[in-house]
């Protein structure tokens, strides 16, 4: 007669199904850490560079269709986007009183993100994702 024990094997070889999940997770740990290394950093400036133009042109929209003419004697982006740093106050209709500024953003920011805007001749904002006014090295 035949004992249960030399039947059934008590172990096989390999790994379980929970050793398995658990190296997946550590991998997926390690995979998440080193994976932003890997990443270029002037890629990342660039989209954010492109994001703060998408913010400050929508800003200048905003404050055009307030009445407010932000680029009233000037042909410079740079000097459009410092009024729009500085902050544009709405001085008639139903927003009188409020102010239009950029969020905070650094000399750095404001400038990476003006190499991305143009000067209509009409004295709009347009962004261009491009960057056409971006000076290559």
């Amino acid at each position: 007669m035949k004992t249960p024990s030399s039947t059934f094997q008590s172990r096989k070889a390999g790994f379980s199904l929970f050793e398995m999940l658990i190296v997946i997770c550590i991998l997926g740990i390690l995979v998440t850490l080193a994976l932003p290394s890997f990443n270029s950093t002037r890629a990342t400036e660039e989209v954010t560079h492109q994001r703060n133009a998408q913010t400050i042109c929508s800003l200048a929209m905003a404050a055009q269709a307030a009445g407010v003419a932000i680029s009233s004697g000037t042909t410079e982006v740079s000097e459009v986007v410092q009024r729009l740093s500085d902050g544009i106050t709405i001085s008639r209709g139903p927003l009188a009183g409020r102010v239009i500024k950029v969020p905070a953003m650094s000399p750095y920011l404001l400038s990476g993100a003006s190499q991305y805007i143009s000067l209509s001749a009409d004295g709009e904002l347009i962004y261009d994702s491009k960057g056409s006014n971006i000076r290559r090295m």
